[in-house]
């Protein structure tokens, strides 16, 4: 996900300094996320002097009140003690700083805030990613997979500041996981240290030896080939290093999901194909014959190219976003009619040069491109919202716009990217717990007021759909006609996994088009997930797909030559519409359809499709 943020693509640029975009800055930009479970009060800080001349008030990062459930507090002085008990110290500040001084035994943990946010990411996910084997390493495991019968292991994280009333982002998740296993199996007395390691005054508890050369940072070059080994030692994350800050930029966008190899070795996939398809496999569309003629490991090795193909035109498109010289030359190995590299294609890729926009992103390495992105009007002359105009005019006459799940800080900014838009519909694709549940006062769709827009919402209804549900909704803005509303909840389908079913996306699909038609609302619809890459992608293009095989009007046993009478591609031809579709979004909106695994659902979904329509 995405995802999680899901949210997966690009990653490892040689590249040249940033003169347009503080560089240094864009890996921390700081943003807001209170979705995580059981989230204490919040309080919010604000930008500090290193982005420059922020605008006053904008917050840093979330910072909480209260620890959650089972999270006992340690003071000081109690320090030695725990020490000399059976127990284990986790330091969560940044490498350089754990590699200067730490408590003794303590280890390192590096692991990006966006995955430990994730519900999917487990406490066991965290403890595997502790880059280096050791004793502590091995206890905690042990607690883990087999907590009955044990006294509670005594743990303590602890960063360089935060304490029980002050709890920054990174470790108040990290404490979530430990209480979210502890409710349900226990095994841990968790402590978190008061004022952190700055505040320790005892020279006898600090360890400021040199580190062994098992501990330190990765060699940059870890990732290439013949490096496999050392790559697995640090369990896919990569620990700060000297790298310059555009290429640890690049590495970030998408690096919240598993990566795939050039063939699907290593990748597992049960290829989904409707019963009935494989006695009529001269029948579907031409591009699709393969996937029911072909042995399932033969279809996963097809796709997995295809969708390398995507990522590595993505990663030309964002060194040239975030270089310095635009320039750039032609790159035959990506460029091909499906997908431009930047030197033959129009587009000129930036990122948005604000960086201090970056409390309005919900995952610090999903930015909207600069020619694309949706601008909002606003009181405060800032029309930045992290969300992008999408479409793919030669398949389809559908349009939509990609966004975040909006933050409770970006209400006001989503509820004006639907008044501006005209937007009646949107659809939801990621399941919205209940708001007391994550630390919000309201979901963005409960009834609420914006004063300084002269804009409210108004709740009016929710239907049942099984899969999905509805949310009537109203927004009235002061001298502008009432606009309709209507929020599409798809309930069942998990960051950077697939739909529980494919028959629940293709009714839901069946019920937008219906409401549209039947209430003449306007087609083009907001689309989201967490992330508003991975999920949002797969919908809007398999919508597109299945929207062109409805209206397509030349016949599909059409002579191989004849081209549709509207110029648009033949979805009936051998042209990959998937593939082609995904291409388009990826230039409009980094990550969309961010994963293999979800490259793979669209092509499963519009099997589906043909198969319980009998379009073939």
């Amino acid at each position: 996900m995405l995802s999680s943020p899901e949210p997966n693509s690009p990653a490892h640029f040689e590249g040249s300094t940033d003169k347009r975009i503080d560089s240094q800055s864009i890996p921390g930009i700081p943003h807001l996320d209170k979705t995580s479970a059981k989230m204490g009060p919040m309080r919010e800080l604000t930008l500090g002097t290193s982005l420059g001349s922020p605008t006053r008030g904008q917050p840093k990062s979330p910072t909480y009140t209260q620890l959650p459930q089972t999270i006992r507090k340690l003071e000081q002085k109690d320090l030695q003690d725990i020490l000399s008990q059976q127990s284990v110290f986790i330091d969560v500040r940044p490498f350089h700083a754990y590699s200067t001084s730490r408590i003794k035994n303590a280890i390192h943990l590096a692991v990006p805030s966006t995955l430990v946010k994730r519900q999917s990411y487990s406490l066991n996910s965290i403890i595997n990613s502790i880059p280096v084997e050791s004793h502590q390493k091995n206890l905690l495991m042990e607690y883990l997979e087999n907590p009955d019968g044990k006294s509670p292991l005594k743990v303590v994280v602890y960063d360089s500041e935060s304490s029980s009333k002050h709890c920054l982002s990174l470790l108040y998740h990290i404490f979530s996981k430990f209480s979210d296993f502890n409710c349900h199996q226990g095994g841990f007395d968790v402590y978190c240290l008061e004022g952190g390691f700055s505040s320790i005054r005892c020279s006898s508890v600090i360890d400021s030896s040199p580190l062994s050369t098992s501990a330190s940072g990765p060699d940059p070059s870890s990732n290439a080939p013949g490096k496999s080994a050392k790559a697995s030692l640090f369990g896919g994350f990569t620990l700060p290093s000297a790298t310059p800050s555009n290429q640890k930029f690049l590495r970030s966008i998408g690096g919240n999901s598993p990566r795939v190899n050039e063939t699907s070795s290593g990748f597992s996939y049960h290829f989904n194909v409707p019963s009935g398809l494989h006695e009529k496999a001269d029948r579907l569309p031409k591009w699709l014959q393969f996937l029911v003629t072909t042995k399932e490991s033969g279809i996963v090795d097809v796709l997995t190219q295809r969708f390398n193909k995507i990522e590595k035109s993505e990663q030309v498109r964002l060194k040239t976003a975030i270089g310095s010289v635009k320039e750039v030359q032609h790159a035959p190995s990506v460029c091909t009619p499906s997908a431009l590299c930047p030197a033959c294609d129009t587009i000129d890729y930036e990122l948005p040069k604000g960086i201090e926009n970056g409390y309005k992103n919900r995952y610090k390495n999903i930015w909207p491109y600069e020619h694309s992105r949706v601008k909002v009007e606003t009181q405060q002359d800032d029309d930045y919202i992290n969300a992008n105009y999408i479409s793919y005019e030669d398949l389809s006459d559908l349009s939509y716009i990609a966004t975040q799940n909006p933050l409770q800080a970006t209400y006001e900014d989503f509820w004006n990217l639907i008044q501006c838009n005209n937007t009646n519909v949107i659809v939801c694709l990621n399941k919205q717990k209940p708001a007391e549940l994550v630390g919000q006062d309201l979901k963005y769709f409960d009834s609420q007021e914006f004063p300084a827009s002269h804009m409210e919402v108004k709740k009016v209804s929710v239907e049942d759909h099984g899969d999905f549900v509805v949310r009537h909704l109203q927004l009235l803005k002061e001298s502008h006609p009432l606009q309709k509303v209507y929020q599409i909840e798809y309930r069942g389908w998990p960051d950077f996994g697939v739909p529980d079913s494919f028959s629940g996306i293709i009714e839901l699909l069946h019920y937008k088009n219906k409401l549209i038609e039947s209430e003449h609302l306007n087609k083009q619809i907001v689309v989201h997930c967490s992330a508003g890459c991975g999920r949002t992608g797969c919908f809007i293009t398999t919508d597109m797909v299945l929207d062109r095989l409805r209206t397509q009007s030349d016949k599909k046993f059409s002579e191989i030559d004849k081209k549709p009478s509207d110029g648009k591609v033949d979805v009936w031809g051998s042209d990959d519409v998937i593939y082609k579709s995904v291409q388009s979004q990826r230039t409009q909106r980094v990550s969309m359809v961010q994963n293999l695994r979800q490259f793979i659902v669209c092509y499963e979904i519009v099997l589906n499709y043909l198969a319980e329509n009998n379009v073939y």
